[in-house]
């Protein structure tokens, strides 16, 4: 087993009026031979076109091997923001089937194919400013 800790410090700007954008944070990473998962937490100071937006971010991931080759993931994060501004949480999962795995002999080498069936869910509290309206794709067509 293996566990690793990570941290990052963003300290920046964003655009020509300089709006302040920060980030402070770190996670842990847990790792064995058939199951890995994370957890990290995340300061924003400023937030998009928003300067004085502060946020708090928690995540987590896990993901684990149910027979050789089929894989199950799962993941989840929370940003809240501090002015009671509103909520925002994303959780999703996915299932992963490896089609073939390395395999280092003298004559050959093969690579990695993983392929993924994902589902994410994102919910936003009534506080968060709405979202604006998802446009038509370019393909579709009026029947008017």
């Amino acid at each position: 087993m293996q566990i690793r800790a990570s941290a990052v410090v963003r300290d920046g700007s964003l655009g020509v009026a300089l709006i302040r954008d920060r980030r402070f944070g770190g996670g842990l990473t847990a790792l064995t031979p058939w199951v890995r998962g994370g957890l990290e937490v995340m300061i924003a100071r400023g937030i998009g076109d928003r300067g004085e937006a502060e946020a708090t971010m928690f995540g987590g991931w896990a993901d684990g091997r149910v027979i050789d080759g089929l894989f199950l993931s799962a993941r989840g994060a929370t940003l809240r923001y501090a002015d009671d501004a509103g909520t925002m949480s994303t959780v999703g999962g996915a299932v992963s089937y490896e089609a073939w795995r390395e395999d280092v002999r003298a004559d050959r080498v093969r690579g990695r194919l993983r392929l993924w069936l994902a589902v994410d869910r994102i919910r936003v509290s009534a506080a968060m400013a709405p979202a604006p309206p998802p446009t038509r794709p370019r393909w579709s067509r009026s029947l008017s």
